[in-house]
């Protein structure tokens, strides 16, 4: 019994209950077995033996379940801590490759910001280069420019000064003499406009304007050019125009740089003025019926000596400056400036001003800096002054004399000015 006792007790630690049951069926089977056919058990015997095997086959169905359930949690936290460790693995091979990954982002940053900078730093040579060349061009180019113009305008339009007048040949020489010097003086007029735009140190002096006049003005100035062309020239104004602030020269320099524009680029047709009011702003448009402008160089042709390719380029003279120019000037004025095109059917170039009656308390709202004695560096700090007070941006910028001063009288005009200038210190009144 005791043999077929131990054999119940390993069966019900290694078996089911079912296991269990189905040994001590088959030893209580094998030693009835044996009592009967060898006769050597009493019945007592046999008796206790049956308790006692019943007993020990109860206490381990009583204790199977337990230590079934003890022996499949014990399997089950292996197999979940035996997955959970090849998870730990698989997240510490990402962890290690996003951080060699870091590391090599890291490192690749190191060396774009060593080459902004040296890009940055490239930049600023170049900016200073330039200005050093525009300085270069206004006293070595421009004092024998104007006298070279001036002897020669004379001679061309005045000969009965020199007492003898001129023979043909010389009087036509001297007319093409005259004529490129003027166009030499125009293109460094240019270039030096641009230089003052980008170191954002050009005068610009507001005043009430009336833009009928301004318009009419430039109309007369190219219409002897438009006659030579044998292009019609058409003025569509508003009656109800209203004035608007800025600087009259200037906005007549924008006119006369699309008006040029439009006759170099016109074979036929006519080229017209409007100007018109629209939501609170004075709308200008010069447009043409010359060769058009390809909708995807719309953007281009406001870039700096940047001229489109076309049949007729090699026909028209110029540095590609005037829309830069013109862009920044309108810019300054707190407007904007676009086209509208079709190739073959012609362009017509728009700007707009904010329609702003001046009065003397608002004089200054719009950009003007303050001329000094001496020519400021484009390495000076660049100091934007908010003030509605003519007085207060005289003192400011009598005692900021170490400083470039861009003054401007309108907050929400400021906001604009100063992201593009990125002044070093903004001063409110």
């Amino acid at each position: 019994s005791y043999t077929y006792s131990i054999l119940i007790v390993f069966s019900g630690i290694l078996f089911s209950r079912v296991g269990l049951m189905s040994v001590a069926c088959m030893a209580g089977l094998l030693i009835f077995g044996m009592a009967y056919f060898m006769n050597e058990f009493h019945d007592a015997d046999l008796a206790l033996l049956a308790i006692s095997l019943g007993l020990v086959t109860s206490a381990m169905w009583a204790s199977t379940y337990h230590l079934q359930t003890a022996l499949f949690w014990s399997l089950d936290g292996y197999q979940e801590a035996h997955k959970n460790e090849l998870i730990v693995r698989e997240q510490k091979a990402k962890l290690e490759r996003t951080l060699l990954d870091l590391d090599a982002a890291m490192y690749q940053l190191q060396r774009t910001n060593i080459m902004l900078i040296e890009a940055r730093n490239q930049a600023e040579e170049a900016r200073r280069v330039k200005q050093q060349f525009a300085q270069t061009i206004s006293h070595e180019l421009r004092t024998p420019l104007n006298l070279i113009v001036g002897f020669t305008e004379t001679m061309v339009k005045s000969p009965e000064y020199y007492g003898t007048p001129l023979a043909p040949t010389y009087a036509r020489d001297l007319s093409a003499v005259y004529r490129n010097a003027c166009h030499l003086q125009n293109l460094v007029n240019d270039v030096l406009d641009l230089a003052r735009l980008d170191q954002a140190y050009l005068l610009l002096v507001p005043d009430k304007i009336n833009l009928h006049h301004i318009i009419e003005d430039a109309a007369n100035t190219v219409r002897g050019l438009l006659e030579r062309r044998e292009l019609a020239l058409r003025l569509d104004i508003a009656p109800d125009l209203p004035a608007i602030s800025g600087d009259a020269v200037r906005i007549k320099q924008v006119l006369l740089n699309l008006l040029n524009n439009a006759v170099r680029f016109t074979e036929q047709g006519s080229i017209t003025v409007r100007a018109y009011p629209k939501d609170h702003q004075v709308i200008v448009g010069v447009a043409d019926t010359g060769i058009g402008i390809p909708p995807e160089k719309f953007a281009d042709i406001f870039e700096p000596f940047l001229q489109l390719e076309n049949p007729m380029q090699r026909q028209k003279n110029g540095a590609g400056l005037g829309l830069a120019i013109s862009k920044q000037l309108v810019e300054l004025h707190g407007g904007s400036i676009w086209v509208e095109s079709e190739v073959g059917k012609g362009s017509c170039f728009y700007f707009s001003f904010p329609a702003v009656m001046v009065t003397p308390d608002t004089a200054l709202d719009t950009i003007w800096m303050p001329s000094s004695a001496q020519t400021p560096s484009p390495n000076m700090p660049l100091v934007l002054v908010v003030t509605r007070s003519p007085s207060a941006a005289s003192l400011i910028s009598r005692n900021l004399t170490q400083y470039r001063t861009v003054i401007i009288g309108d907050f929400r005009r400021a906001q604009s000015v100063a992201q593009r200038l990125m002044p070093d210190t903004i001063i409110l009144d």
